[in-house]
C-alpha cells in the first residue's frame, strides 16, 4: 500500500478529484442521497456537467448543514483521543493529508481518521462520525448497525489499506428528546465478514472508473444490493 503525504489542505483536496475514496463508495452503490453517479462522473472527468431540472428531491452537498459538518470536524480529534483512552493496547496514528492507494488499483484511495497499528503492522482503520438524529426512526438506523453509506465507505477502506478490521466509533447528537443528549457508538466490522461485500463494492467501482478513463457517462441505475 502506497501513500502520499501532501503539504496543504488545498492539495489533498485536489488529489482526491484524482481517484475513488471512501466518500465515493455510496455514490457509485446509488446509495446516496446527495449525489448521483452521473453527477461523481463529471467531477472526475471535469467535464461540464449538462444543465438538469431543479427538482424538490435534489440534494445537492450544499445543502448540508454547515454547523454540523463544522462540528464534526471540531470534534473528531477529541474522540481519536477518547478513544486511544478506551484502547491503550492499540497505537493510533493519523495524519491530516495523507492518501493511501491500493497496490491493486491505483485509482482506490483512502483518507484515514485514524490507524491501527499493533507493534508496527497496520491491523485496523478507525473512522470516526458525527451525526443529529432528529427523530427515533433515524436512530434506529444505528440499532445494531451502521448507515449504508457509512458502510461502503468502511469497505472501502478495508479494500483500499488491506486492514483486518474498521473500527467506527460515531457520537450521535441525540435532538429529538425533549432534553437532547449524546450517544458514543461503537461498530467493528472485521475484514473476514464482509469480504463478498467488499468484491462486490470493488467490482462497480472498476465498472465506474471504466468510465470516467473512456469518457463514457454512466447510464445505469439498477445495483447489486449489499
Amino acid at each position: 500500500m502506497n501513500y502520499v503525504d501532501y503539504s496543504t489542505r488545498e492539495d489533498w483536496l485536489e488529489a482526491r478529484k484524482l481517484s475513488i475514496g471512501g466518500s465515493d463508495a455510496a455514490v457509485i452503490m446509488g446509495l446516496s442521497s446527495y449525489k448521483t453517479i452521473q453527477q461523481l462522473y463529471f467531477e472526475k472527468t471535469g467535464e461540464p456537467q449538462p444543465c438538469l431540472k431543479k427538482t424538490s428531491e435534489a440534494k445537492p452537498e450544499d445543502f448540508k448543514n454547515s454547523t454540523q459538518i463544522q462540528y464534526g470536524k471540531d470534534a473528531e480529534e477529541n474522540i481519536r483521543e477518547l478513544f486511544r483512552l478506551d484502547y491503550p493496547d492499540y497505537v493510533v496514528e493519523h495524519h491530516e493529508h495523507r492518501i493511501y492507494y491500493s497496490d491493486k488499483h491505483s485509482f482506490l484511495s483512502a483518507s484515514l481518521d485514524g490507524e491501527v497499528y499493533t507493534g508496527t503492522n497496520l491491523k485496523g482503520i478507525l473512522e470516526i462520525k458525527t451525526a443529529e438524529i432528529n427523530s427515533s426512526l433515524h436512530h434506529e438506523q444505528w440499532k445494531n448497525k451502521i448507515p449504508n453509506t457509512y458502510y461502503c465507505q468502511i469497505l472501502h477502506y478495508l479494500n483500499v489499506t488491506g486492514a483486518d478490521f474498521a473500527h467506527l466509533r460515531a457520537l450521535l447528537k441525540l435532538k429529538y428528546y425533549s432534553n437532547p443528549k449524546t450517544e458514543i457508538i461503537d461498530v467493528v466490522i472485521e475484514r473476514k465478514d464482509v469480504e463478498a461485500d467488499i468484491k462486490l463494492l470493488e467490482d462497480e467501482e472498476l465498472r465506474f472508473w471504466e468510465c470516467v478513463i473512456n469518457r463514457k457517462p454512466p447510464t445505469w441505475s439498477k445495483l447489486p444490493t449489499l
